[in-house]
C-alpha cells in the first residue's frame, strides 16, 4: 500500500480545503461576517450609514493633523467593529432558535469568536481614545500659552511643571513665636511704683538740687517758674519704669 492510500485509510479529521477553489473559499470566512476582516466590513446596504457614521464622528471628535487622524480613524473602526459584533450575535442567536440542527458546541465556537473580536475592538478603542485626548489636550495648552512654533511630541505640560519647579522660589522660614508675656503680679506693681517714687524724687532733685543755691522769689513766682510734676509727669514716670523692668 502506499503512502497516500495509507493516509487516506487512517487520517480520519478533516484535511481542510484541497483545490484552488476550496482555498480560496476558506479564506474568504473571516469576510463572512466581517468580525476579523483587515478593514472595515462594510455590505453594500451598509455604506451610506457606514458614511454617515464617519462624518458624525469626525465632527465630533475634530481632529487635526496627521497623527490625530490616525486614532480618529482607529476609533471609528472599533466602533464599526463593535456594532458588527452586535448584528453577527443577534443573528447567531435567531438562527440558534429557527435551527434545530444547530448543536450548542457550534454555537459555543461562534460566541467565543464574537466575544474575542469585541475585546480587541474595547481594546483598541480604549487606546485610541487616550491617544487623541492626549495629542488634543498637548495641542489645547500650546493653544492657551499662544505658541506658534511647532514643539513636534514635545510635553507641553511636563515642560511646564519643570520649569516652575526649577524656578521656585525657596520655602521661607517662619519666623519664631514670641515668648509669653509674664503675668504682671501685685508685687510687681510695687516694685513699679516703688521705682516711679525714686524716679520723681531724682528729677526733682535735678531741678532744685538744694534750697542754699536757690534765690529767694515769692510763692508766686517760684511756682510759675519750677512747677511741681503733675499726674502726666507720674504717669510717665510709671510707664519709663515698667519699659525697665520689663
Amino acid at each position: 500500500m502506499s503512502q497516500t492510500e495509507l493516509n487516506q485509510t487512517t487520517h480520519t479529521g478533516p484535511t481542510g480545503p484541497r483545490t484552488e477553489e476550496g482555498k480560496t473559499t476558506s479564506s474568504q470566512n473571516a469576510l463572512k461576517s466581517g468580525l476579523y476582516a483587515k478593514e472595515d466590513f462594510v455590505l453594500p446596504d451598509e455604506r451610506d450609514e457606514y458614511s454617515r457614521h464617519y462624518l458624525f464622528l469626525m465632527e465630533e471628535l475634530s481632529p487635526e493633523g496627521f497623527l490625530e487622524q490616525v486614532f480618529a480613524d482607529e476609533i471609528f473602526s472599533a466602533n464599526w467593529r463593535l456594532r458588527r459584533c452586535r448584528l453577527v450575535e443577534a443573528t447567531l442567536a435567531t438562527r440558534s432558535l429557527e435551527d434545530e440542527n444547530f448543536d450548542d458546541d457550534r454555537l459555543d465556537r461562534k460566541q467565543r469568536s464574537i466575544d474575542r473580536a469585541r475585546a480587541a475592538a474595547h481594546t483598541v478603542l480604549r487606546r485610541s481614545v487616550a491617544e487623541l485626548r492626549r495629542l488634543q489636550t498637548e495641542r489645547r495648552i500650546r493653544l492657551e500659552l499662544g505658541e506658534t512654533a511647532s514643539s513636534g511630541l514635545t510635553d507641553t505640560a511636563k515642560v511646564i511643571r519643570t520649569v516652575e519647579l526649577a524656578t521656585a522660589d525657596e520655602p521661607e522660614t517662619q519666623a519664631e513665636p514670641d515668648p509669653p508675656r509674664k503675668r504682671i503680679t501685685l508685687a510687681d506693681l510695687e516694685n513699679l511704683m516703688a521705682l516711679a517714687d525714686q524716679k520723681l524724687c531724682a528729677d526733682i532733685r535735678n531741678e532744685n538740687p538744694s534750697s542754699f543755691c536757690t534765690p529767694n522769689m515769692s510763692a508766686s513766682s517760684q511756682s510759675a517758674a519750677s512747677p511741681k510734676p503733675g499726674r502726666e509727669s507720674v504717669l510717665q514716670a510709671l510707664r519709663n519704669a515698667r519699659n525697665q523692668a520689663a
